[in-house]
């Protein structure tokens, strides 16, 4: 870690890159600016974290590794795009603290829309000392936070009982994994955890399968091999196959199903790629793209719904920007 200042380290940019390096401050670390493109960097702020940043806020996904700690929590201003998926924050709580985390994502519920171009962090970790506090608190109005592993140490991983009484929400948090050192919490148990009648509450999104989140399933003894939830794929309660077996003890335990993608036409126009696909039978199909196969990486785009038991062709628009690397799309059907 670099030596630290003793006040704010603020960068304030038109566009800026950082890729490297540490920040060490006693303070706060703000990012000011329209773009942020952000990898391979480690932050400590004594204070806060603040991201006031219009436009984009990004890094490049899962090889990213930035890590950021922060003791007074952080803030986000406008509610700009991008993702922060190879990003991990750190948040600690000193003794009888109130540690508030503003931020500005769009509550899109629990879908994996949410985890796309909405500044969803691959890592959120809580940890708070006696009588501490968390607060989660919305930047802008129809706010939320999306993570795709939540970890939770500390004396809010104490019991679910400090857990709810510790944390406290004023916008939704929704979430594809948990982590803790107590075995207690697990994604089933923190799902909903806050009641049915809370204004807001924890969400497990079984559909999301994210850097952190997902696990490769094959699905026959043959393959293929698809990208699934790994919470899903390891739980004792749920039957995603239906055959009794529930999927933690079941080698196969989603059905496989075939997607012929047809129709692909390109409008340059437009800048528009458009194809249709056969869904064999009822459920949500969804919609993803890589810009590189090699990567094992795929992003979420967005979620088809057929209504029909039986199924039927579906078609699928991609407005695609100029300048935008070449993208390879693939559909699964939601487990």
């Amino acid at each position: 870690m670099a030596e630290s200042t003793e006040g704010a380290i603020a960068i304030n940019a038109a566009t800026a890159k950082i890729d490297a390096g540490n920040f060490n401050t006693g303070g706060d670390v703000r990012f000011t600016g329209n773009v942020f493109k952000i990898n391979n960097h480690e932050s400590f702020a004594g204070g806060r974290m603040v991201f006031n940043v219009t436009d984009i806020l990004t890094d490049s996904g899962e090889q990213a590794d930035n890590i950021w700690r922060v003791n007074n929590g952080f803030a986000m201003g406008p509610r700009p795009s991008g993702d922060l998926l190879g990003t991990e924050m750190r948040s600690f709580a000193s003794r009888l603290s109130f540690v508030d985390h503003v931020w500005s994502a769009e509550d899109r519920g629990p879908t994996v829309a949410g985890f796309t171009d909405n500044v969803a962090l691959g890592r959120l970790r809580i940890e708070g000392d006696a009588g501490s506090i968390f607060q989660f608190l919305p930047g802008a109005a129809n706010s939320a936070l999306y993570v795709d592993a939540l970890q939770i140490g500390g004396l809010q991983a104490s019991n679910l009982r400090e857990f709810t009484n510790r944390v406290r929400l004023e916008m939704n948090i929704y979430f594809g994994s948990i982590e803790s050192t107590n075995v207690n919490f697990t994604v089933e148990r923190l799902n909903g955890i806050l009641g049915p009648d809370a204004p807001f509450n924890f969400y497990w999104v079984p559909e999301w399968a994210g850097p952190n989140s997902g696990v490769d399933v094959p699905l026959t003894e043959n393959g293929p091999v698809r990208r699934f939830n790994r919470a899903l794929r390891e739980s004792v309660t749920v039957d995603s196959d239906g055959d009794g077996l529930p999927n933690r003890f079941d080698p196969f335990p989603f059905p496989p199903e075939a997607f012929g993608i047809t129709g692909i036409s390109l409008n340059p126009a437009g800048a528009g790629v458009s194809f249709g696909f056969n869904a064999l039978s009822q459920g949500t199909y969804i919609i993803e793209y890589s810009s590189n196969l090699t990567s094992g990486v795929w992003q979420p785009l967005t979620e088809l719904l057929q209504n029909n038991p039986s199924g039927g062709i579906m078609s699928f628009t991609d407005q695609v920007k100029a300048g935008s690397p070449q993208r390879y799309y693939r559909v699964r059907k939601a487990p």
